[in-house]
């Protein structure tokens, strides 16, 4: 993983706050005050500062990196350093709020800690808790009994590897989901619970994190809604279930999923209402997901809301400024000379020609209005894109100026086109 500058501003913090309290201990003690003699403020707080340095000299002795309220926890077990465990506690404190921002309420304050994740130790791996591989392996919250309880634990095998940061919050956003589940069931009144508390379904963590990163939506929704409309998904009840197979293993489809549910009204007692039944054993259903999004129904309205849902969405998933690979095969395809449509005569032997035949002698007599009507389609399909596309567009559309204009154009005219294309082509997101 890349050091963040933040790892290395909290190091540089720790650093000052550790010499400060060294010097302060160094320091000759004042005489101590009486009972009577109540402490000021300034006193006070400094006293607070001391105690704050001298937690934050034990917990690096110990490699401990905690947050701030101690619901976030990072054990470096000797693998990690402190710039190491700062990062990655940043990168824990990053996916909770986000996740409070989804599910508001998650995390009431004063809840304790929540979430560790802690460095496998060499001694460890080589038990084969977990394999040492060239990525480190970041483990799952849920334990193998099922049993959950707070703090959750996530254990990441070989953390000198390079860490998949997707992987990493897709497990951090299921243990902080298990965290809040366990936290809602020691607050139960004595005897209600059915039983042990219910982990949220794997597909539901992963499509919240997926969904966290915004410049992922537009090609997910694209792959999603190509799915559904050639009739490959499931009703949205089977995709819904706990263990189905679907959005387990379809990152994109899972995020749909939870997009869909999150679309709904007052998202805090939604969410409060769900872990709540989680929390009192009730096992995670399809019907359990849509009374907790779409309300009570059957399985038919929730179809009918998931089907409406996916069409309306189609003009708002676009995220200002990303280029996604859907899009820039749809440009493509858009500029494809195409007999009978945008200014191409319906004789026009080749079903599907690529853009550059406009610079051809043989296509002269009607290339111009054909020219006209692509640079009309660039300049749409450039609103709201990246920087390479828009530049790329604008080159292309330079170069078919020439074309429908209907005056005499050189052989530069097409190798400008022809780059600019290549251009277009290599512009999507990486």
């Amino acid at each position: 993983m890349d050091r963040f500058s933040a790892g290395r501003a909290a190091a540089a913090f720790f650093a000052a706050a550790l010499a400060v309290a060294c010097a302060e201990d160094a320091a000759p003690e004042a005489p101590a005050a009486t009972p009577a003699e109540p402490i000021s403020p300034p006193a006070a707080a400094a006293e607070g500062v001391r105690r704050a340095a001298r937690e934050l000299a034990r917990e690096a002795d110990a490699g401990v990196n905690s947050s701030s309220d101690g619901a976030l926890r990072v054990e470096g077990n000797g693998a990690l350093d402190y710039p190491a465990r700062s990062e990655l506690l940043e990168f824990l404190g990053t996916v909770r709020a986000k996740t409070e921002a989804a599910l508001p309420g998650a995390f009431p304050p004063g809840s304790g800690p929540m979430l560790v994740v802690s460095a496998v130790t060499n001694g460890e791996a080589a038990a084969g808790t977990v394999a040492a591989v060239r990525r480190a392996a970041v483990s799952r919250p849920v334990p193998r009994d099922g049993a959950l309880s707070v703090p959750v634990r996530i254990k990441i095998g070989n953390p000198a590897g390079e860490i998949d940061a997707r992987a990493l919050a897709a497990r951090a956003v299921e243990g902080l989901l298990c965290a809040s589940v366990a936290a809602a069931a020691e607050f139960l009144p004595p005897g209600s619970a059915a039983g042990r508390p219910v982990p949220p379904p794997r597909w539901f963590a992963s499509g919240l994190a997926r969904h966290f990163d915004a410049s992922s939506r537009q090609d997910g929704y694209d792959s999603t809604r190509a799915n559904w409309a050639r009739a490959r998904l499931p009703p949205v009840g089977n995709l819904a279930s706990a263990d189905s197979p679907f959005p387990d293993a379809d990152d994109a489809l899972a995020a749909e999923l939870v997009a869909w549910w999150l679309s709904f009204p007052d998202r805090a007692s939604r969410w409060a209402l769900l872990r709540g039944r989680l929390a009192a054993g009730e096992p995670w259903t399809a019907q359990l997901f849509f009374e907790t999004s779409l309300g009570p129904g059957s399985p038919l309205d929730a179809d009918r809301d998931w089907d409406s849902w996916l069409v309306s969405r189609r003009r708002r998933v676009l995220t200002p400024g990303t280029t996604t690979r859907s899009h820039v095969v749809h440009a493509l395809s858009s500029l494809a000379l195409v007999p009978g449509e945008g200014g191409v005569p319906a004789d026009f032997p080749e079903p599907s020609a690529p853009v550059l035949r406009l610079f051809d002698p043989d296509t002269q007599a009607w290339a111009p209005r054909a020219a006209a009507v692509r640079i009309e389609t660039l300049g749409r399909l450039s609103a709201g894109r990246g920087d390479e596309f828009r530049e790329a567009a604008q080159k292309l559309s330079a170069a078919l100026a020439a074309v429908a204009s209907g005056r005499r154009f050189g052989p530069g005219a097409k190798e400008n086109a022809s780059a600019a294309l290549a251009a277009l082509a290599g512009s999507a997101r990486k």
